[in-house]
């Protein structure tokens, strides 16, 4: 069973510029080969520090701006899985008029592919130019919020600006959680939804908030294979009213 841990990227009340600053040093550091000659500050997240760690033994350079994607058919196929196009029609439902808010709403697939992008236009655009846009392999790519939560026990990430390990990515927040299949145990992840923001615009909420849509799509889920069952049994039955005789219907 995965962990149910929430982990926040900062504090209420936090001087992000500040903040910001450390770890900023300590990423030169220790990507410049000299971390361990730096003590980390208790404001780096151990988390970040194991990624980091994982991004420095694959030799993952922070600097380079190419992405692996999925073949244009598999994409188009993962967007045929009922489960994920429930979740994403439930993610803009909740998240309104995603395209006038500043941020960029995303839905992944198990491994962190990202099978669908919305959002405000600008901040889509950008974050594509690098990229992370539909059918990119985004736990592929450095330490990020998406990566966390498939390859962790995480239930929720935050990540914020200068945590990410790929330079490009240091303008933004992201914010993530996972999105587990009801009907098996121990529980399977089925998807990650995902919020990009500007690095300044982080707010612990967020993350609170985006846990709350995934509980009410995993409701939504649960009900959704009954909801099927009942539907193709009132088919049964029409035909079953006009057999005479004993039938079955499987």
């Amino acid at each position: 069973m995965r962990a149910t841990e929430l982990e926040a990227a900062v504090p209420a009340g936090a001087d992000l510029v500040q903040r910001a600053r450390e770890i900023h040093r300590v990423r030169e550091a220790v990507q410049s080969g000299a971390g361990s000659a730096v003590s980390p500050p208790t404001m780096l997240r151990p988390v970040i520090r194991q990624d980091w760690d994982t991004m420095l033994r694959q030799g993952v350079n922070p600097s380079d701006v190419s992405s692996r994607f999925l073949d244009p058919q598999e994409l188009e196929s993962l967007r045929g899985d009922p489960d994920l196009a429930l979740t994403w029609r439930m993610l803009i439902q909740h998240l309104g008029l995603v395209r006038n808010s500043e941020f960029m709403a995303a839905v992944s697939d198990a491994r962190g592919c990202i099978v669908w992008t919305d959002g405000n236009t600008r901040i889509r655009d950008e974050v594509e130019r690098y990229g992370s846009g539909c059918g990119a392999k985004c736990a592929e790519t450095g330490t990020n919020g998406i990566r966390l939560v498939t390859q962790s026990l995480m239930r929720g990430a935050q990540i914020y600006g200068p945590e990410h390990w790929m330079d490009f990515q240091l303008r933004w927040t992201c914010t993530a959680v996972g999105i587990f299949d009801p009907h098996t145990r121990p529980r399977r992840l089925l998807a990650v939804i995902n919020m990009t923001v500007p690095w300044m615009k982080v707010h612990s909420d967020t993350l609170g908030w985006l846990y709350e849509i995934a509980q009410r799509i995993e409701d939504a889920l649960r009900t959704a294979q009954h909801r099927t069952q009942w539907g193709r049994l009132a088919e049964a039955a029409g035909l079953l009213e006009r057999i005479d005789g004993p039938a079955l219907a499987v």
